[in-house]
């Protein structure tokens, strides 16, 4: 099946098939799901159920209730997770947040990135106040 290109707006979404576009004047794009909203420039949502993507070239590849509204940030699944830092990501999990410029989270269970460049990996219950690395839920400083 070739793959739909739509002009609207200033906006071209491509994909194999639209599953529902939540508004055609946005500037987001979307391939399936329900209950999805991207309307920052060039946003992205992949799928999933009641996900917001409220920033410039950022996406939310799936997942329930995410949020993504940090510049060129994203979220890649999971429930209840917040990319809100420039540059931020969060893998999947639970109620992680990226919160900082170029912080991630890779998963896990309500983990917090909230200082520039921080990694928080897969671990329980972690806020991060430093530059430091969360592994298994004791922060460890980097070098350097």
């Amino acid at each position: 099946m070739p793959a739909l290109a739509l002009r609207a707006a200033g906006v071209v979404v491509i994909a194999a098939s639209v599953v529902r576009v939540v508004s055609a004047a946005s500037t987001g794009f979307y391939s399936g799901g329900d209950s999805n909203r991207a309307s920052g420039t060039y946003s992205f949502i992949g799928g999933g159920l009641s996900n917001t993507v409220t920033s410039s070239y950022s996406g939310a590849s799936g997942g329930y209730k995410n949020l993504v509204a940090g510049y060129a940030s994203i979220v890649n699944g999971g429930f209840l997770n917040t990319a809100a830092g420039t540059w931020s990501g969060v893998s999947f999990g639970y109620s992680n947040r990226a919160d900082a410029g170029g912080a991630s989270v890779g998963g896990g269970w309500s983990n917090t990135a909230k200082a520039l460049y921080v990694l928080c990996c897969v671990a329980e219950v972690s806020a991060l106040v430093g530059r430091s690395v969360c592994s298994g839920g004791i922060p460890t400083p980097l070098a350097g």
